[in-house]
């Protein structure tokens, strides 16, 4: 998946380029390029993110 956007997001066992929106909870599983959050972000020890960053 190349990209992923929302208010709300809760994710597992997903692939994506980027994640962009409010409140960003990646969970185990996930393999993410790049998350673009507004107010909260939250990874699982079990995921893998290689950048985030505060929009």
């Amino acid at each position: 998946m190349d990209t992923i956007e929302g208010d709300d997001i809760y994710l597992e066992d997903t692939e994506a380029n980027v994640v962009r929106g409010d409140r960003v909870k990646i969970g185990p599983g996930c393999m993410i390029g790049r998350v673009i959050y507004r107010s909260d972000y939250q990874k699982d020890d079990k995921a893998e993110v290689q950048t985030s960053l505060t929009m």
